[in-house]
């Protein structure tokens, strides 16, 4: 019985967090739906005021893909994109989540601060790979530290 009550939460927490994350990186790249779809620009101004809350979008930082700009900067798009991969992951793996740890997630956070700080310093000039792929370390195992609490809170508060 227990088995089952562990596959269900796990399916439904996934799928929640799957779809808010879906949702939230769609409106990161909303500029590409506007290419398909171009009564949408309508809503750019709005959502790109929205998501200068969480990054401060500048313009030589943002992820460039075939012309058009995503609406945050490279770091913050593989923040992003690492928690996506990370609940996508979570589908093919359910057990990941169980092998993230606090001394994990305090490399991943280091290894984020010495690229900023060292780009601050002018110890060595801005790298869009090294953000880009720093990004998607600390958002990936943000996620999972993150949906490792959510489900033990989760399985221990509905038995």
């Amino acid at each position: 019985m227990y088995i089952t009550l562990f596959k269900r939460h796990f399916n439904k927490l996934n799928i929640i967090l799957f779809i808010c994350l879906s949702m939230w990186i769609g409106l990161i790249f909303f500029e590409y739906f506007i290419k398909y779809i171009p009564n949408l620009a309508l809503l750019l101004p709005f959502i790109k005021k929205s998501l200068s809350l969480v990054c401060h979008q500048h313009e030589h930082k943002l992820l460039h893909i075939f012309g058009i700009n995503s609406l945050v900067c490279i770091r913050c798009s593989g923040l992003y994109l690492g928690a996506w991969f990370g609940s996508l992951i979570l589908f093919v793996i359910p057990v990941l989540y169980t092998k993230v740890n606090k001394k994990l997630f305090f490399i991943a956070l280091i290894l984020m601060m010495m690229d900023v700080f060292f780009i601050t310093v002018n110890l060595y000039n801005y790298n869009i790979y090294l953000s880009f792929f720093s990004g998607i370390f600390l958002g990936l195992v943000c996620f999972l530290y993150l949906y490792k609490a959510l489900f033990e809170y989760y399985t221990t508060n509905t038995k």
